[in-house]
């Protein structure tokens, strides 16, 4: 059901990237600024077992390791998500005190790259 393994989805996050630098989807029909945020880290949890998630926390790492090693060889400013905030009971989902974090480190990562 979900395959593909950790380069696989960071060359899928990087093609969306070279999609939207090539586009004029930004203020002025510029260029967009990019910022990449990656999923957080998951935890297997009975519920993440149960929706199909074994293995999810080691494969998750992979995953946000991919990704940032090809941010930082292209140059793209990339958020580790798991470095402001950690899934809730469930194993995949933020409670809102945790996506209050997200919040506001997004306020300051957006003026960041405006």
């Amino acid at each position: 059901r979900f395959g593909l393994g950790a380069p696989d989805i960071a060359g899928g996050v990087m093609t969306l990237v070279h999609d939207v630098s090539r586009s004029s989807a930004g203020p002025d029909e510029k260029v967009p600024n990019v910022l990449v945020v990656s999923p957080p880290v998951c935890k297997e949890t009975e519920s993440s077992i149960q929706w199909g998630f074994a293995g999810c926390e080691q494969k998750s790492c992979d995953t946000i390791q991919a990704i940032e090693k090809r941010c930082l060889e292209e140059m793209v400013p990339f958020l580790d998500l798991s470095s402001v905030a950690a899934v809730g009971t469930d194993g995949i989902h933020f409670n809102a005190a945790e996506s209050l974090k997200i919040g506001k480190r997004m306020v300051q990562e957006v003026r960041n790259i405006l």
